[in-house]
């Protein structure tokens, strides 16, 4: 379930550059489209043939991935969480469900404020869906961040003691990972033992 919570939790920051990418495309579009003599008023707005000169695919697509894609997969990764046993992956969830939820109101609303803060707000959504997918990584690795819960064995004092590497060979490379930041605290605290 961790392979399928870090799976969702990676699509939706690439669904968040598709929406800026399908905005930018699209009203870059309707830029050329004025430049090139066509005129952008309600009765434009109103035309049941109207495609802005190419930007109705890309601004469709904006719409339908941000109403439709988007949520759905910020519901199953929701879903998802609570069998994922991701630290903090069910509460990271939520937030990006709820910014999303907010996001489609932000876009729904058609003002100049509220489009500004529906830019802001797919920046956090993507931020916070990167979160939820890096600590994916961080659980899988089996890292311990917390300084406290961090065993420490004999052979780890006495290499600390006559100035060894504290790891060596195969758990290298285990050893650099669950120690990671915590060495300083965890060092102190082997420093204290034989005092």
């Amino acid at each position: 379930m961790r392979k399928t919570y870090q799976i969702l939790a990676t699509i939706i920051p690439i669904l968040v550059l598709v929406q800026a990418a399908t905005v930018a495309f699209g009203i870059s579009k309707i830029f050329t489209w004025v430049s090139e003599g066509g005129v952008l008023d309600k009765a434009a707005l109103e035309a049941d043939d109207a495609d802005f000169g190419g930007a109705l695919p890309a601004l469709i697509a904006h719409g339908m991935n941000g109403m439709i894609l988007i949520p759905l997969v910020a519901l199953l990764l929701l879903i998802v969480s609570f069998w994922a046993k991701v630290p903090r992956g069910t509460l990271l969830a939520a937030v990006i469900l709820g910014l999303i939820v907010v996001q489609i109101f932000l876009g729904s609303a058609h003002m100049p404020v509220t489009a500004l803060v529906h830019g802001i707000n797919a920046l956090l959504i993507f931020a916070a869906a990167f979160a939820a997918g890096a600590g994916v990584g961080v659980a899988s690795a089996g890292l311990d961040l917390n300084p406290s819960r961090v065993k420490v064995t004999k052979s780890d004092q006495e290499r600390v003691r006559y100035g060894r590497p504290v790891c060596s060979g195969q758990a290298r490379t285990q050893t650099h990972l669950r120690w990671g930041h915590a060495r300083p605290a965890i060092q102190r605290r082997l420093r204290n033992v034989h005092r």
